[in-house]
């Protein structure tokens, strides 16, 4: 995710962004707080774990460049916009 903040920065110049293809996806990867959180949910009645992953990640790739624009602000916070997009999709799965 900071590499792509990095990339899209080092694009700032004309002259880069022929030269610079920044990658809009990364390879998903497992992350550990989520596995205990699913963990802990599933040793406790009443508890859910919502994977926020499959909002922004197909095929094991998650994106993190949309349109020239980073989708993290920094290595683990989302964007206005993706906050929204993660924010519908776990809402959606809330009954």
């Amino acid at each position: 995710k900071k590499n792509a903040i990095q990339c899209l920065l080092s694009r700032s110049l004309p002259i880069n962004r022929l030269f610079n293809k920044c990658d809009e996806y990364e390879k998903q990867e497992d992350i550990v707080i989520n596995k205990r959180l699913k963990y802990f949910a599933s040793k406790n009645d009443g508890v859910y774990f919502i994977d926020p992953n499959p909002a922004i990640c197909k095929e094991n790739k998650c994106i993190v460049i949309d349109n020239d624009k980073p989708v993290y602000t920094d290595n683990s916070h989302f964007t206005r916009k993706y906050s929204g997009i993660v924010g519908d999709y776990i809402f959606s799965k809330i009954k």
